[in-house]
């Protein structure tokens, strides 16, 4: 686990901690005659709680930044079939795109977005990002590359819903 995995970890307990806090913070409201000391303490509790919150997100942002220029300069230079050479299937998936876009030509509305998440979406993630087997391919760069250089492959949308709500 890196540093920033273990930041957002944190983050989330934090968050859990402030959340029963809250809870407390209710319980205590809605007692006939509450302790202000006690709600003072809580209310003081909740604060310094939420300030520490804040403080382990801005850390772990900046981690995020610093991890992710880290990988952009591990990847330049990096190519599809740099990607392609180590999970040969995405040559496959390639190949397919290029086959769907010779066999839709013709047709009369095509929709790259509904192509792209019926037929190629879950077959990428499993092989390039989070989901890979290889750790070449788990970067976050790494996905977005490749799927980007796939989707781009597609034919443009034309007379589909998307183009409705642009």
């Amino acid at each position: 686990m890196n540093k920033f995995d273990e930041l957002l970890n944190l983050t989330n307990e934090l968050n859990e901690i402030e959340r029963i806090f809250y809870e407390i913070f209710r319980i205590l409201i809605k007692r006939p005659n509450p302790d202000d000391e006690d709600l003072r303490d809580l209310e003081n509790g909740l604060k310094q709680l939420g300030n520490l919150s804040r403080m382990i997100f801005t850390l772990s942002e900046k981690c995020l930044e610093m991890e992710n220029k880290a990988e952009q300069s591990r990847n330049a230079g990096k190519n599809f079939e740099y990607y392609a050479s180590l999970e040969p299937k995405l040559l496959d998936i390639r190949e397919d795109i290029i086959e769907l876009t010779v066999s839709t030509q013709n047709d009369p509305s095509f929709c790259a977005n509904v192509a792209w998440s019926l037929l190629f979406k879950q077959k990428v993630n499993t092989l390039v990002g989070y989901s890979a087997v290889k750790p070449e391919l788990k970067s976050v760069q790494a996905h977005n590359f490749v799927t980007r250089t796939l989707y781009d492959l597609l034919p443009p949308c034309r007379n589909c819903f998307c183009l409705n709500l642009e």
